[in-house]
């Protein structure tokens, strides 16, 4: 009498490793511990700020943050409703082209806000049509070379928030700090200016621009699991600094056009 066992035949082929999502690991407690930390300080920063200097740009930030803060939120609120669904089919493009939209869409708060403070204070528009010209190219070259190294290593949210932040910090430090006083002649005060900026900024950026990382990290988790071998997360995280190069080039070109 043949065994049993044996009409319950085992599958030719296992599982292929990317048959199924990644289950989201849990980021350790001290992780999400310094995240909310700094949420709550960028937070407590840009209402302090504005509280003792009520300028056009400090009334501006604000309001962007606040914005953006929200929609982050909502976002987070509804992820099971549209996440999976985004993630089904053409995965890689649709977090790009989310993430595309809500850089767009960062970009028009902080020009709305602006405008917003023009008309209610007098003063005048601290975010010009070049300002959007600058920001808009960086993000979305920051946005598409992002999306492999987090389909990857899929970080967790706080990384997402602390790599968003870090992204936008080492912009303005090459950007405004050095590239474009050097271009205008002007002194370059590196430490003075961006100690500053590292202290006041760093989680402000992480919560302005939020909704763009959060998005792609949300998207991710629920694509196949990579196949390459998951090395070297940091040099890879660093990757989307590349298009510093071009956009070097761009924001010099601009530069020159609009001098």
């Amino acid at each position: 009498m043949k065994n049993t066992e044996r009409s319950q035949q085992e599958p030719v082929f296992s599982a292929l490793p990317d048959e199924s999502p990644l289950e989201p690991t849990k980021p350790p407690k001290w992780l999400r511990i310094l995240a909310w930390v700094g949420v709550i300080y960028g937070l407590v920063v840009s209402v302090l700020g504005t509280a003792i200097n009520a300028n056009a740009e400090n009334l501006t930030m604000l309001l962007a943050i606040l914005f953006s803060g929200s929609y982050a939120l909502l976002l987070f609120l509804t992820r099971k409703v549209w996440a999976p669904a985004v993630a089904s089919d053409n995965a890689t493009r649709n977090a790009a082209i989310f993430a595309v939209a809500n850089a767009f869409f960062i970009s028009f708060i902080m020009k709305l806000c602006a405008q917003l403070v023009q008309v209610n204070t007098g003063g005048g528009n601290s975010i010009s049509n070049y300002d959007l010209l600058v920001s808009v190219p960086w993000l979305v070259g920051l946005i598409l070379l992002f999306i492999p190294v987090q389909q990857k290593h899929r970080f967790s949210w706080p990384l997402l928030l602390i790599l968003g932040a870090f992204y936008e910090f080492i912009m303005e430090v090459w950007l405004n700090g050095l590239f474009i006083p050097l271009l205008s002649g002007k002194s370059i005060e590196f430490f003075y200016n961006y100690s500053d900026l590292f202290i006041f900024g760093f989680w402000q950026f992480a919560i302005l621009y939020s909704p763009i990382y959060l998005v792609i990290g949300w998207i991710t988790e629920k694509m196949p699991e990579p196949l390459e071998e998951k090395k070297k997360s940091f040099q890879d995280a660093m990757k989307p600094l590349i298009c510093l190069v071009p956009y070097t080039a761009y924001i010099a070109i601009l530069y020159l056009f609009f001098k």
